[in-house]
């Protein structure tokens, strides 16, 4: 994901190969940028007027203590940023872990700062974006560690600048840093979504010698004691000098580096701490929420505690309380609560995540589970989510639920099986009893569904991850009850059953003529139109029904030109997405229309929108966005002023999905609004908290249909572009009009 100033666009990124040099790691891969995936995670010095915004994008790797002579990164951008010119520096870092890239951007293993002219752009790159590298001088640490490289770019004059994702990378996501705080990450840093697009390459390992022994170096083996093994051992290499590839495995005296050969000196201190006992040990929290110091983690996992860390103390640590919340009588999940090393693919509840298995929830029982956020046998990092199986949804009607949850904030939501998508959700933040009603849900293939809103691996078993819920059900959905081509009256789903009637939900009697046939004008797949014809008959020959007592006269047959969409196999839709968001209060500056203009020649009546929606910046998908604004616009001038439409505009909480299998999600909005003839500019602007969702925008459109060109309109002027600008591209959107 990428963290920025709330860019306005997102590219797709990609990357090449170092060759004479020794890879300590590479998720860059070939030239063909193979290896690279679509989104790019922020990295950017910026200009002392955004200093807060200041970001890293740091990604792990294993060092020996070598000397990492190149640093390479595939470079993109958005928001104003074209190509590295405007980059004036790098700034290549080695950090000890994700906290150190939460107090500084500065490596605190080692940093090396470069003029842009020091750096190398690959001329046989052939993916987006730029392979940029720069050769240094740094030395590794041992073990496990942080590599970022930095772009200085004034967003004032090159936009935004990031890390490409990689395709190839360890599975271990990276992190990204921000010390100044204005992302509002939590403790000022986050972790990503994927592998960051780096490959580092030496030329000269340091000799072993020079790094510190172990913290228990006379455990020559291993094994957790000092014992005859590790004497022998010791035995067997005596004399033997290390020669600057190598230490000899009995080196062990004196700290911190030994002396690189095993002499009297070793045996003496083998001697001296013969019989110790060298597992690691630290602080344990039992179920009780007790704590006891000087436990290995064998003995913690085996009395059910949770251990706490190597060296850790009780004084230092707090040991959260038993969850009592659970109310009597309640159902449980089906799984305890998922820690690191757990194998998602084995999740009993995972529904459309896993193998589509659920638990059984019953309407009125209160239900105990767990949410949490931990990584999983792969090293990814993973959100235990909760899929529940109810019949009572099926029918649609009013549902309610009471609940609460310990420490992560979770959404719990009714979802729709068949569109793979919410319904309508709640985001409930912990200790409190939350109570929620859901608007009328109509018929359909549901499910009930919990999860933690964010990755945040804060929220872990360790920190409390309880939930309980209840599920209850109000008045029935209503519809129109057909009998013998005699309506009834609005009854529920299977009272009109019971009478043997057709149903239809949300119809009263006077909307579908009493059960009588509807005449009408009815528009043929040739735009021809014809009066007279039942709304059946119309179906019958493949027409559209304009309704009841229409004439041809009236209505207008020729569906409107304006399809900016194409196929749903996405095939012209391109890789880049132009911001439009309405963002949460604190960050309204921001808020922002991307928009397309249209005409019509005549009086016309849209009856639908549709639009490609996609984002960056830490969005998943568009379950969170809460509602959707549909505007149209005069001119830009007028959405430069309010986002809300001087023609036009309407909220929709949940639009239609239809199918499509392109990138990004196809969104579709009934609409009922007749334009006169002229230009028209439309924009539709998804509700999105960026805390939670990242940003939102509307996907490219590449086909042959449009005419080039876009608007964008941010009225508070955060962007700094003005109330409106306008951009080389085409949007996509498409209108239905009838």
């Amino acid at each position: 994901m990428k963290n920025c100033i709330f860019g306005v666009s997102a590219a797709v990124c990609t990357a090449s190969f170092t060759f004479g040099q020794t890879v300590v790691m590479d998720q860059i891969g070939a030239d063909d940028g193979a290896g690279i995936g679509t989104n790019i995670t922020g990295c950017q010095d910026f200009e002392a007027a955004y200093d807060i915004y200041d970001i890293v994008t740091a990604d792990n790797f294993t060092g020996t203590g070598e000397n990492i002579s190149m640093v390479e990164m595939v470079l993109n951008g958005w928001n104003g940023f074209t190509d590295p010119s405007t980059v004036t520096g790098y700034t290549a870092n080695l950090y000890v872990d994700e906290n150190s890239i939460a107090s500084s951007l500065t490596g605190d293993i080692a940093s090396e700062y470069f003029d842009a002219a020091d750096a190398s752009m690959s001329g046989t790159w052939a993916g987006a974006g730029f392979l940029m590298s720069v050769n240094t001088g740094m030395s590794s640490a041992a073990g496990s560690q942080l590599v970022g490289l930095v772009p200085s770019n004034d967003f004032a004059t090159g936009g935004q600048t990031g890390t490409a994702d990689s395709l190839i990378g360890d599975g271990t996501a990276a992190w990204q840093g921000n010390p100044g705080g204005g992302f509002g990450m939590p403790n000022n840093h986050q972790q990503a979504t994927a592998d960051a697009a780096y490959r580092l390459s030496s030329d000269a390992t340091v000799d072993p010698c020079d790094l510190p022994l172990g913290a228990c170096p006379s455990d020559v083996n291993g094994s957790g004691i000092v014992d005859v093994d590790d004497l022998l051992m010791l035995m067997g290499v005596w004399g033997q000098v290390g020669d600057g590839t190598f230490r000899p495995v009995g080196d062990i005296f004196p700290l911190p580096n030994g002396d690189c050969a095993v002499n009297v000196d070793d045996l003496l201190e083998m001697m001296g701490t013969f019989g110790l006992d060298c597992t690691p040990r630290g602080a344990c929290c039992a179920a009780d929420s007790t704590c006891s110091d000087d436990m290995s983690q064998a003995d913690c996992d085996a009395m059910g505690g949770n251990y706490e860390g190597d060296d850790t103390n009780c004084a230092d640590v707090t040991c959260d309380a038993p969850y009592t919340n659970c109310p009597d009588g309640a159902d449980l999940d089906c799984d305890d609560c998922w820690e690191d090393g757990d194998d998602a693919t084995t999740d009993c509840n995972g529904g459309l995540n896993g193998d589509g298995s659920m638990d059984l929830l019953t309407v009125g029982v209160p239900l105990c589970g767990e949410v949490s956020v931990y990584l999983d046998v792969t090293g990814s990092t993973y959100r235990d989510t909760d899929w529940f199986e109810c019949a009572a949804l099926a029918a649609g009607g009013n549902f309610s639920i009471e609940c609460e949850t310990e420490t992560a904030t979770a959404l719990f939501g009714i979802v729709d099986l068949d569109a793979g998508a919410f319904v309508e959700y709640a985001t409930v933040d912990p200790g409190a009893v939350v109570n929620y009603d859901f608007a009328e849900l109509a018929p359909g293939n549901y499910c009930f569904w919990v999860g933690p809103n964010d990755w945040n691996t804060d929220w872990n078993c360790a920190n409390g991850a309880n939930y309980w819920f209840r599920l209850d059900a109000g008045a029935a959905a209503m519809g129109a009850c057909c009998v013998n081509s005699n309506c009834v009256g609005e009854n529920s789903l299977s009272d009109c059953n019971a009478l043997g009637g057709d149903w239809h939900y949300g119809d009263t009697c006077a909307d579908i003529n009493n059960c009588q046939p509807m005449y009408g004008a009815c528009c043929m797949a040739d735009q021809s139109c014809l009066d007279g014809l039942s709304d059946a008959d119309c179906a019958a020959f493949g027409g559209t029904f304009a309704g009841l007592n229409t004439l041809c006269a009236d209505v207008s047959c020729v569906p409107s030109a304006f399809d900016q969409i194409g196929g749903d196999d996405g095939s012209d839709i391109g890789t880049n997405i132009t911001a439009s968001q309405i963002f949460e209060a604190a960050n309204e500056a921001y808020n922002i229309a991307t928009m397309d203009n249209f005409s019509f020649d005549a009086s016309s009546h849209v009856v639908a929108i549709e639009a490609v929606i996609n984002g960056w910046n830490g969005f998943v998908n568009i379950a969170p966005v809460t509602n959707y604004t549909i505007s149209v616009y005069s001119s830009p001038d007028a959405a430069g002023v309010d986002l809300v439409g001087d023609v036009y505009s309407i909220d929709v909480v949940t639009p239609n999905l239809p199918s499509w299998s392109g990138v990004g999600e196809l969104v579709s909005f009934d609409i009922d609004v007749t334009l006169p003839a002229g230009e028209y500019y439309i924009a539709v602007i998804p509700w999105n908290d960026f805390s939670v969702n990242g940003q939102t925008g509307i996907a490219e459109y590449i086909g042959a249909a449009g005419d080039g060109v876009f608007w964008q309109a941010n009225p508070n002027g955060g962007f700094g572009f003005g109330t409106w600008q306008q951009g080389v591209g085409d949007s996509a959107y498409r209108l239905t009009v009838e």
